[in-house]
């Protein structure tokens, strides 16, 4: 069995390892595929991978270059094998024929594992369309086999919350669920893409951003979603994301979220705001899911909610809101049905 190069390499080695990589012309063939494939199969040489490329920001460029090359070559590789095979088949007792891929769901998963596991650590990685879309279509594969399964408290997976995707939000939920609450030192590891999702929040969750730069730049921290990542037409979806979000803080760390030294104070004026914008018509008005987002915090938080807010501010905030309106007028109107109904018997 071959022993690993990069998570037995240690100190300088490491970082002249990957000076070394990021050049190319000075691997050997095999010594570059010995690479990638640790890469590939090895969680351990991932972590190693990414902690010595923070130490050198001037190679983020061509790292970036070479990580999304070979994640997705990696991805559609798998993909392909795992089509069906247009020679095998068999027939279930309804009498539908249904194809058999080259590899075993089992066998999908075991080399998906290590790449999507990457992608779910270090999720800037999602802001390659391409590679993006290569993640959404694993997962959604693998939930046919309800196989995939997470045991970190990855960022990725609570940036999937609001993907556009329906079948990759049911998993992030599932999956953000399945690792329990989010505590205080959980939110300082998790903080830099909560602060890019509530980002788009503060943005009122536009169409489009007409006058700003959206694309992604290797050489600096990742701080706004990409248009591909959410659905910037469905803000109902969205803050349902942020809701399920916010439900999976405990107390402290929803405390170092709003009352903390980097707090998302504008959220609540943004929550605020958001009550009162939709119409009552629109079926992806966002009303409800704000209003739960609103009743988490509050019930959070206590009475030391009130010091970021005036109750006065919020109480009109949902009570001018159409929506609230409506929903006030369709059960006073339910009532003097059943008052009606009732009188008559």
């Amino acid at each position: 069995m071959s022993t690993c190069r990069w998570c037995t390499s240690f100190g300088d080695d490491v970082a002249k390892l990957l000076q070394r990589y990021c050049a190319g012309s000075w691997l050997a063939e095999d010594e570059e595929k010995a690479l990638n494939d640790d890469l590939d199969k090895c969680l351990e040489c991932v972590v190693v991978y990414h902690r010595a490329k923070e130490e050198l920001p001037g190679l983020h460029r061509r790292l970036w270059e070479l990580e999304t090359s070979r994640l997705l070559d990696l991805f559609s590789h798998a993909a392909k094998d795992a089509e069906p095979a247009k020679d095998l088949s068999y027939i279930e007792e309804d009498g539908r024929e249904i194809g058999v891929s080259h590899i075993s769901p089992a066998v999908y998963e075991d080399r998906l594992g290590v790449p999507l596991s990457e992608v779910l650590k270090y999720p800037y990685l999602l802001a390659s369309p391409e590679l993006s879309e290569m993640c959404v279509e694993a997962i959604c594969k693998m939930e046919e086999y309800n196989s995939f399964r997470v045991c970190c408290k990855d960022p990725g997976i609570y940036l999937l919350l609001v993907h556009p995707n329906e079948t990759v939000r049911r998993w992030a939920i599932g999956a953000a669920r399945s690792l329990g609450k989010v505590d205080r030192d959980d939110f300082y590891d998790l903080q830099d893409i909560f602060s890019c999702m509530f980002y788009i929040v503060e943005l009122r969750i536009p169409q489009n951003f007409p006058d700003m730069d959206t694309s992604y730049d290797p050489t600096t921290k990742m701080t706004l979603l990409q248009p591909h990542l959410y659905d910037s037409k469905n803000s109902k979806n969205y803050w349902l994301g942020i809701c399920m979000l916010l439900t999976q803080l405990d107390a402290q760390a929803m405390d170092s979220l709003f009352l903390g030294p980097d707090k998302q104070a504008n959220i609540l004026l943004c929550i605020l705001n958001a009550l009162k914008d939709e119409e009552p018509s629109n079926e992806m008005d966002p009303f409800w899911p704000v209003l739960q987002c609103f009743m988490v915090i509050l019930d959070c938080l206590g009475s030391r909610f009130w010091g970021q807010i005036e109750p006065s501010q919020a109480f009109q905030a949902i009570s001018q809101s159409p929506s609230y309106s409506a929903e006030l007028e369709s059960v006073r109107q339910q009532t003097m049905m059943y008052v009606s109904l009732f009188n008559l018997v």
